[in-house]
């Protein structure tokens, strides 16, 4: 699937992707993708960190030093953001096949579903609008998490609860959209598994626990 995946990508990138790549920022690109003091780093993760005061406090911590880090290696060079744009929407596509791939989608379901989601709205938007360009980072450990539980449940070994740990902490920390996260892989734990008992309980309350505290970590 990675090469019919490149090549769809591609000829998304050459049809959509390419035509952001010159476009300016707008609305809240302006007011968030900056360099941001020190004060305002420590700040973010429990107080008002805008000089604004229109954000939130402490709201999406990992996403403003997301912002800040890329302007600090991009700078105001708006053509290299949205470059990194799209190579993290490349990245989206192939964690999404990956997860698929591991709760048994045919080849033909992957290669239907492919497009489906290069030429969704959603998609697209990801690459015009810098402001929202951490939800890829976000769901690229979204999925990074669904993987990383699957091998839990198929082995049970310690070192996978701490990629689940690592991975939620950005995807929670990023966006407020994941908070359905923990829901997610129960959801996944009922498709992979035959039957509802205390064995298939061992396996999803441990990761379940880990990403619920911290969804009321983020939300507190």
């Amino acid at each position: 699937q990675i090469y019919y995946t490149i090549f769809f990508f591609l000829f998304w990138w050459y049809l959509i992707g390419s035509k952001d790549l010159f476009e300016p920022f707008i609305s809240d690109d302006v007011h968030l993708v900056r360099i941001y003091s020190n004060q305002e780093l420590i700040n973010v993760w429990f107080s008002n960190w805008d000089p604004d005061h229109m954000e939130t406090g402490s709201y999406r911590p990992l996403a403003i030093l997301f912002y800040h880090l890329q302007t600090f290696i991009f700078g105001e060079q708006t053509i290299l953001h949205n470059l990194f744009s799209n190579i993290m929407q490349f990245f989206l596509i192939i964690t999404v096949i990956i997860f698929l791939k591991k709760i048994n989608f045919s080849n033909i379901q992957i290669y239907i579903l492919v497009p489906l989601l290069l030429f969704s709205k959603i998609f697209i938007t990801l690459s015009a609008w810098q402001a929202i360009s951490p939800l890829s980072l976000c769901y690229i450990n979204f999925f990074l998490v669904a993987i990383y539980f699957l091998k839990w449940m198929d082995q049970q070994k310690t070192k996978y609860l701490f990629f689940i740990l690592f991975f939620s902490f950005i995807a929670l920390f990023n966006r407020e959209e994941v908070y359905h996260l923990p829901f997610f892989l129960i959801l996944v734990g009922l498709y992979m598994c035959d039957n509802f008992d205390y064995a298939f309980l061992k396996k999803v309350l441990p990761p379940f626990i880990i990403t619920f505290s911290l969804v009321l970590i983020h939300f507190f």
